[in-house]
């Protein structure tokens, strides 16, 4: 059975998903994988109200909050508390007007990425896992209190699944894209030779 905090996220979007490869270390020199979960459908979500969570989310945050309320917080939820959902609408990227979304991280170690087929991704690089493709992933919201960052639930990958490819938004294309755009190499030996490049 599944912890109260814990919940599987709908279908989203993936921005920034080079860090769900290989990570990036933060300014504690912390190894860090993450990802950006872009959705497009949050219902629930008052993009006007920066407490606000999406209806799916709604219970496994409030078990974190109660929990943040026991451990971490003095036995008060704090009146500032910063919540992990956030309004496309107010980031500096224009591709990310219209929605909400979620930075969802996991520590020390890649989290398990599974296929569309429900087993283990067995190719894991920016050919597979790309900002643009479609994932969703399992998640456990959890409580902080940091004497810099505040007092609110981050999301925490536990698993992710790559649902479907999509299209990309580093401005490449991917090694299977690329298949036919070539014709294939025959004999050379006979290539024309060109003077000028003796």
């Amino acid at each position: 059975m599944a912890a109260a905090n814990q919940v599987q996220t709908p279908i989203f979007t993936g921005a920034y998903a080079q860090y769900l490869i290989n990570g990036d270390t933060n300014d504690q020199g912390a190894l860090v994988y993450s990802v950006r979960a872009v959705f497009d459908d949050f219902d629930g979500f008052d993009p006007e109200n920066p407490k606000s969570a999406p209806k799916w989310a709604q219970a496994a945050i409030k078990a974190a909050i109660e929990t943040g309320k026991d451990k971490k917080w003095e036995g008060k939820v704090p009146s500032n508390l910063t919540m992990p959902f956030k309004n496309g609408d107010d980031s500096d990227n224009p591709e990310f007007s219209g929605t909400m979304y979620a930075n969802l991280k996991a520590y020390k170690r890649r989290p398990p990425i599974i296929g569309p087929d429900g087993n283990a991704l067995m190719q894991i690089d920016e050919d597979t896992v790309y900002s643009g493709a479609k994932f969703r992933a399992i998640v456990q919201f959890a409580p902080y209190n940091h004497t810099k960052g505040g007092k609110g639930v981050s999301a925490y990958i536990v698993a992710v699944q790559k649902v479907a490819d999509g299209e990309r938004k580093d401005g490449s294309i991917s090694e299977s894209q690329a298949e036919g755009m070539f014709d294939a190499v025959g004999d050379t030996s006979d290539a024309e030779h060109d003077p000028m490049f003796d």
